[in-house]
Formats: structure tokens, C-alpha cells, sequence
């Protein structure tokens, strides 16, 4: 099963984690302080980063060992103009599939290692919203196959710092 088409997950799971924490922040009620682990920050975040760590790691072993690099046959259309389309697709080679397993197994040790170190801590869904927004743009940053996207993702990195 040739998962390289689908390295868009990845780089789409901590994106639904962001979504998953701030639904879960949304049911909590107005200033109401939970357990840090079971109010749903922690979970969704560590279980997002936890999935796409493992996808990267299966799209890092078929790229390296089993079928080589992989461009998108097709870009994703974002805006067309007259016979101008802007968009995007992949491209997974050699070094993105290394940075994808790179950044996702440190951002899953940063997230495990971030529950327990900010227990305490009453901002706990903000840190987890831009944490995950964070991988997102990074994780988008490594498979994007234009300059425009890569300023996008790039940006998206540079808000949440």
C-alpha cells in the first residue's frame, strides 16, 4: 500500500487536533479549571501529533527503502485565473520524507513532555492551539511543492511564535 499520496495527512492531523482543542475548549465551561489531562487539550494534541509521527515514519521507510520519491501527478487548484492556476501538491523525496519523521517524533516528545511540565499552567488550551498550529506549518513546510504555500506555511510558523 503506497501511502506517499497521502502524506497530506500528516501534515493535516495536527491541524485537526488545533480543531479538536478548541472544540474542547469551547465545552468547557467558562473558567472552570479540569483535570490537565482529561479536558481534552492534552489528549487531542499528543493523539494528533502521535498519528502523524507514525504515518511519517511509514511514508520516511516506503520512500527511503521500498518505492523512491514521489511528486503529486496533480496540484490541489486554489485560485484560477484565465489558464493561470495557483495551487499546490506534494513532493515527497529522499529529504522531506526525513523531515517529516523528524519533526513529528520531536513535536510528539515536546507535546508528552509539555503535559506534564505545564500541569499547572491555566493557559493550557491556548499553548496546545498554537503548538498544533505550529507542527502544522512546519509539517506543511516540509512536503509543499511551491513557493507560495512555503511562504504560507512559513508564515503560519511565524505567527505562533
Amino acid at each position: 500500500m503506497d501511502l506517499r499520496p497521502d502524506a497530506w495527512i500528516a501534515v493535516a492531523l495536527p491541524a485537526f487536533g488545533f480543531i479538536a482543542i478548541f472544540i474542547s475548549y469551547l465545552l468547557r465551561g467558562d473558567g472552570e479549571k479540569k483535570n490537565w489531562w482529561t479536558d481534552g487539550a492534552a489528549v487531542a494534541g499528543v493523539g494528533a501529533i502521535g498519528a502523524s509521527a507514525v504515518l511519517s515514519f511509514l511514508i520516511f521507510f516506503q520512500v527511503w527503502v521500498e518505492l523512491g520519491p514521489y511528486q503529486s501527478p496533480t496540484q490541489w487548484g486554489w485560485i484560477q485565473a484565465g489558464g493561470v492556476i495557483l495551487g499546490t501538491g506534494l513532493h515527497i523525496d529522499g529529504l522531506s520524507s526525513l523531515l517529516m519523521a523528524i519533526v513529528s517524533f520531536l513535536s510528539t516528545c515536546i507535546a508528552v513532555y509539555s503535559t506534564a511540565y505545564m500541569h499547572e499552567e491555566k493557559a493550557l488550551h491556548r499553548y496546545y492551539f498554537e503548538i498544533m498550529l505550529f507542527i502544522t506549518g512546519m509539517m506543511g513546510m516540509v512536503v509543499v511543492d511551491n513557493y507560495l504555500f512555503a511562504f504560507m506555511f512559513w508564515e503560519i510558523m511565524g505567527l505562533c511564535s
